[in-house]
């Protein structure tokens, strides 16, 4: 057992995907990964494999490990895409930070090259970071004569009726 599995455990049970388009890059980051005990989809060298492998929706994700720059193209569509589902995703790119849209800015970046140790370590509080709550907006009280209320209490009336 290495170092990061003997001291950096914590992602048991942790589905991560991994994007990044340098292969030999990827698979490291993907063994780190697998090190500290995530399950790991990928790597994925686009945006493109990487929607089919998160599933578009029907797939549990508790992060993904993003590099910006694919092939020439950046990651920001997929980065939307798990804003949406709300996923904790991190940067692990040499992209300057200034360079980020403000969207993502809450975003963690990590700089490549990325060491074992700062990788696990960022994703095991990247995944264990609380997601914010959702608050729930209160209804206004009903208006005792609109016609949606009016409408339901006929149908109600109809449906109690013998």
């Amino acid at each position: 057992m290495d170092a990061i599995s003997r001291d950096l455990t914590g992602l048991e049970g942790k589905r991560i995907v991994v994007v990044e388009d340098d292969a030999i890059l990827a698979l490291i980051l993907a063994d780190q990964l697998r090190a500290t005990g995530a399950t790991v989809l990928g790597p994925a060298p686009t945006v493109h494999y990487a929607m089919q492998l998160i599933g578009l929706g029907r797939r549990r994700l508790d992060g993904a490990v993003l590099d910006i720059h694919l092939h020439g193209k950046t990651v920001y569509e997929l980065a939307d895409v798990l804003n949406d589902r709300e996923v904790p995703f991190l940067f692990a790119t040499a992209t300057d930070r200034k360079t980020i849209p403000a969207r993502f800015r809450h975003a963690p970046v990590l700089d490549k090259p990325v060491t074992p140790a700062d990788l696990a370590n960022a994703v095991i509080k990247m995944v264990r970071r609380p997601r914010p709550m959702q608050v729930a907006v209160p209804l206004p009280p009903p208006v005792p004569d609109d016609p949606v209320t009016v409408f339901a209490r006929v149908v109600a009336r109809t449906l109690v009726s013998p």
